[in-house]
Order: C-alpha cells, then sequence, then structure tokens
C-alpha cells in the first residue's frame, strides 16, 4: 500500500493562478504534488526570460513560492526556474545580389 498520495483537489488551478499573478513569469509546466502524513509536497517548473538576473529570477521563485505557502501552509514547494528566450525572432537575412 502507498503511503503518499496525490495533494486532493483543484491544484493545478491554484498554482496557475498563483504564476500568473506575477508578470515576469511566462508559464509553468511539470506540476507535482503528493501528500505525505500532514506535509505536502509541490514541486513545479517556472518558465522565465532568460535575461533576467540570477537575483531577479530567485526573487520571482521566492515570491511565487511565499503565495503558494500561503494557499497551501503545510507544503514544502520546491520551483526551478526554465530560462525561455523571449522578445523578436531572428530573422534570416539573405545577401542581396549587387549585380542587379
Amino acid at each position: 500500500m502507498l503511503l503518499d498520495r496525490e495533494i486532493p483537489g483543484d491544484v493545478r488551478d491554484v498554482v496557475g493562478a498563483i504564476v500568473a499573478e506575477h508578470p515576469q513569469a511566462l508559464g509553468f509546466h511539470d506540476l507535482r504534488t503528493r501528500q505525505s502524513g500532514r506535509t505536502q509536497f509541490i514541486q513545479l517548473h517556472v518558465d522565465m526570460d532568460q535575461n533576467l538576473s540570477l537575483r531577479e529570477a530567485h526573487d520571482l521563485a521566492e515570491r511565487i513560492e511565499l503565495r503558494i505557502r500561503q494557499a497551501y501552509p503545510a507544503a514544502d514547494v520546491i520551483i526551478h526556474q526554465d530560462p525561455v528566450a523571449v522578445g523578436p525572432s531572428v530573422s534570416v537575412q539573405t545577401p542581396h545580389n549587387s549585380g542587379s
């Protein structure tokens, strides 16, 4: 018999709403939850602009973690920060034919 189980309820919706509160968070994925006794474990990856400084990325993760812990006070929260390229796409330039 398994002792751990997934946290019941709408955790994905709650975590998604919390991540969406933070404009610098570009999304999340790989959400994993489990409960062992009274302790809950919430792990997720948060997509962040790859150009954020280490301090900015850390602070963003801390703010998201705090909000998740407010919603789930018994939770041990782990956030992995995934760098994502944002901004205008780079177009490939072709050389102009100078003989025309």
